[in-house]
């Protein structure tokens, strides 16, 4: 795919034209993918916590008829992988005696697991993939040999339950455990330990094919942290048992979408070097993506922050400026070999610092949809599951430009960012010729709004769109629009 400046053209308007004929100096995106572990793309996604909606002091609850009213705006984003925490209560549940002796933590535990199967099946219907996370041992870094060995045979049972319970087709599943292991008191020892245990009780569980049907992804690294240190202590020895790394990054204030690229592309190449000789590279993904702003005295250490807008400050949650930051993060992740990125946040519920990391509005709001929302169902909506991400050969000065193939036939996908002050004219090429594209604008007339258009490429497979400023572009061979 490449594209090229132009000159003066809006985004067509809802009917098909043909695109008028390119103008000015070209810049190519090439056909070449990026290679592993992005030549598959998983795709974005979003972190679907249960605990949103737990009661907490202080915090009026939400009514069954609100979450599932918020669950469902999620569900129509038909978001590509979501990721799923598994609380370790849940597991308990494949142990009568502790179910009997523990009658009220065992009913809390089932009401758990009932969540959990209800957000499987809305990440999964639509042929989205699911996250199962175990999100912490039981005893933490206490947790014995033997101990961690039972935890990863019930998580495999729990897996196959759910496989059951949703007639999964195979690669529906990721696995993983334990969040942000560098910030706790395990070791990485103890990590690596965790995931052989839980490779080894896939196996036992599934059988050498069914482990195969199933990704191991580890990790959930927070960048920081000494994240450094954990990747040359556990890539080597996991590196060829597990199937990909995963990683937590959030753009700082005030950073450059090339620094944020240069973070991506740092940890890429820490865990390249860390892999055993003659191992492939393996996957890698943001399991958890998001954008910090100012923080004011008094905030939750926990929130994102705000943006200045005009002079005021204005929540991240409600800025498109904030959404517009995820898009250079998202698009920065495919440029750097990453396979897909999971969003921090889908809706509010249970507590300031969770609420103010969502997409939607609280209950209060009728979970009104956000910048963020609009933002993600562009990507969801352009870019296909399995396309892969191919590699710019040159960038347009203040844009964030990526593309994706789909693996077999014509489908192709562009997303652009415009950060300049002025509207940024593009040709964008690499479609079949006179295929019907559609054009998807977010924010194109502020509000962080989603708008939707087909055009036809040209005979040399081109399509022209101007991209507003602050605003994020798609051009893509998928003809669904959005719900």
């Amino acid at each position: 795919m490449n594209v090229k400046r132009t000159g003066t053209t809006g985004i067509n308007p809802p009917h098909t034209p043909a695109a008028p004929a390119p103008k000015g100096p070209a810049v190519d995106i090439t056909r070449k993918p990026i290679g592993p572990p992005s030549d598959r793309w998983e795709g974005v996604g979003v972190n679907s916590n249960p605990a949103a909606y737990e009661s907490k002091t202080g915090v009026p609850a939400t009514s069954p008829q609100a979450i599932a009213q918020g669950e469902q705006q999620i569900a129509n984003l038909d978001p590509q992988v979501s990721r799923i925490d598994i609380d370790p209560n849940i597991l308990d549940l494949q142990d009568p005696k502790w179910v009997a002796a523990n009658p009220a933590k065992a009913a809390e535990a089932k009401q758990q697991l009932a969540t959990v199967q209800h957000l499987v099946t809305n990440a999964t219907a639509n042929g989205g993939r699911a996250d199962l996370t175990l999100w912490s041992l039981d005893k933490g870094f206490q947790t014995s040999p033997a101990e961690m060995k039972q935890t990863t045979d019930r998580f495999a049972k729990l897996v196959k339950q759910l496989e059951t319970q949703t007639h999964a087709k195979p690669g529906t599943f990721i696995v993983s455990a334990q969040n942000e292991p560098n910030r706790t008191k395990l070791s990485p020892q103890q990590m690596v330990s965790l995931y052989k245990d839980l490779d080894s009780s896939l196996k036992t569980t599934l059988g050498d094919a069914g482990r195969k049907n199933v990704k191991i992804i580890a990790g959930h690294l927070t960048e920081g942290d000494q994240s450094a240190k954990w990747i040359k202590d556990i890539v080597p020895q996991l590196g060829g048992v597990v199937d990909g790394f995963s990683f937590h990054v959030y753009a700082h204030n005030g950073e450059t979408s090339q620094a944020l690229e240069g973070r991506l592309a740092n940890l890429r190449n820490e865990v390249f070097q860390a892999m055993p000789k003659g191992k492939p590279m393996p996957e890698l993904m943001l399991t958890e993506y998001g954008v910090r702003g100012i923080k004011q005295p008094g905030d939750p250490s926990d929130s994102p922050g705000d943006v200045s807008v005009g002079g005021k400050l204005e929540s991240l949650r409600d800025s498109p400026q904030g959404a517009f930051r995820e898009a250079q993060l998202v698009l920065a992740a495919a440029r750097t070999g990453f396979s897909g990125a999971i969003r921090w946040g889908a809706n509010p519920g249970g507590g300031t610092p969770w609420t103010s990391w969502s997409m939607t509005g609280t209950q209060a709001e009728g979970f009104d949809k956000k910048p963020a929302y609009y933002l993600t169902q562009l990507f969801t909506s352009a870019i296909g599951q399995g396309w892969t991400p191919t590699r710019a050969s040159a960038q347009v000065q203040g844009e964030s430009v990526a593309t994706w193939r789909a693996p077999t036939g014509p489908g192709a996908a562009a997303v652009v960012a415009n950060s300049k002050p002025t509207p940024q004219d593009l040709s964008l090429g690499g479609f079949a010729p006179n295929q019907r594209v559609q054009v998807l604008s977010w924010n194109s007339h502020g509000g962080g709004k989603l708008a939707s258009s087909f055009v036809v490429a040209d005979a040399q497979g081109r399509v022209e769109v101007s991209v507003a400023p602050g605003a994020v572009t798609a051009a893509t061979s998928l003809l669904n629009k959005p719900a």
